[in-house]
């Protein structure tokens, strides 16, 4: 494959193309295209990396101008693929027909996959080479969790386990492939179809984005992130009803979207719990991010299934002390008690205990804090990530 004279950083002379093909919803309107500031991110490092992206993602036209970033990117190939409005089967189906231009391209070109959405296998069937599977997440264990999808559970385990051994198999029979995990949880599920890779924490923290840390009073809670059934929401309820006993009258700022959210706010009004929490819905904007981030003394994330949650992360950049369950790459990453503090049992009681113990500590929260921000910015970037995860 050529390269050419272009240099980057370190000497490393820029690559002329990639294909990636990830599950990064795309929104079209009046000819410009539009995509969150999380993945905008990632595709911006990859133009800054490559001569020519070619971008596989679903796309879907709106009728009114988005309010998160447009794609500005002269060296972006749009091969769009339908958004996704049905089930996992005529997705796949309505991906199929899509795929014709990807056909045309030459196999000695990187291929950039994000795992486990369906047909990751296809690139290998198409005779790539040099393929990159990074595998953020573990659908199987989301479904023994609880089932959000429309389709039956037994199906969901059907397909997604028949998509998860195409992939392993695709990887073993390609030498020139690269695997990444979002956590270790991930490479010791995926150890098990005989894979092997390296273990890596998402981030999306820029230089640009650093802000002195400042030490921060009070009872303010945070908690950032999807609002489904499957991460084990409900135990926030029991956190805030079991803080009131011991008197900690703390209140909660919840950020994200989701069909929980509606059951959710039903349980906090049924506990009397309303004046306490205040839903602020999807927040794009890094910036006001940053800002409830850094209103916040502690950071409540009760997840039993993740990878590599990018927004503990983003909490302890802006000074949040984070309390979380034992989830995903995190043990592997963050030391209990230094720069994390890690819950045994995720529920409502342990978490209680847990801010309790740490809000009743301030010079103990502050040295989390510190260590924290540290361990992040030195550590965490997203530059040092994606410099890792793309060819």
């Amino acid at each position: 494959m050529r390269e050419s004279t272009c240099q980057l950083g370190e000497g490393r002379s820029k690559a002329v193309e990639i294909v990636v093909w990830a599950y990064w919803l795309v929104l079209s309107h009046r000819g410009d295209r539009f995509l969150s500031s999380v993945n905008l991110a990632y595709l911006r490092f990859a133009a800054s990396r490559y001569e020519k992206v070619y971008l596989l993602a679903p796309c879907r036209e709106v009728a009114t101008r988005p309010e998160i970033g447009i794609i500005d990117l002269p060296n972006i190939v749009f091969l769009d693929l339908p958004y996704r409005s049905g089930g996992h089967l005529k997705y796949s189906i309505d991906v199929l027909v899509s795929l014709q231009r990807l056909w045309q391209l030459p196999r000695d070109i990187p291929v950039y996959l994000r795992v486990p959405d369906p047909l990751r296998w296809l690139p290998f069937v198409m005779g790539f080479r040099r393929i990159t599977y990074h595998f953020v997440g573990n659908p199987l264990e989301v479904l023994s969790l609880g089932n959000d999808a429309q389709l039956p559970r037994f199906l969901m385990r059907l397909l997604y386990g028949g998509e998860e051994r195409m992939i392993a198999y695709a990887i073993r029979h390609r030498s020139e492939s690269r695997v990444f995990f979002n956590g270790e949880t991930l490479r010791e599920h995926l150890a098990l179809r005989g894979l092997g890779g390296t273990v890596v924490s998402s981030s999306t923290l820029q230089e640009a984005e650093k802000r002195e840390l400042r030490a921060r009073t009070g009872t303010k809670l945070i908690h950032v992130g999807y609002l489904r059934r499957s991460k084990n929401l409900d135990v926030l309820v029991d956190m805030m009803v079991a803080l009131r006993r011991r008197d900690v009258f703390a209140s909660l700022d919840i950020v994200g979207d989701g069909d929980h959210r509606e059951a959710l706010q039903e349980k906090f009004a049924a506990a009397g719990l309303s004046p306490a929490i205040k839903f602020w819905g999807h927040v794009d904007d890094r910036e006001r991010l940053a800002v409830l981030l850094q209103d916040a003394n502690l950071f409540v994330f009760p997840s039993l299934s993740e990878g590599s949650p990018r927004v503990v992360v983003e909490a302890m950049a802006f000074g949040t002390v984070v309390v979380s369950s034992r989830v995903g790459s995190l043990p592997t990453v963050f030391s209990d008690g230094r720069e994390i503090v890690f819950v045994s049992h995720a529920t409502g009681e342990g978490f209680a205990d847990a801010v309790a113990s740490v809000l009743g500590d301030p010079a103990r929260l502050e040295r989390i804090r510190q260590a924290g921000y540290a361990k992040v910015w030195e550590e965490l970037t997203m530059q040092k990530f994606l410099a890792r995860v793309f060819p």
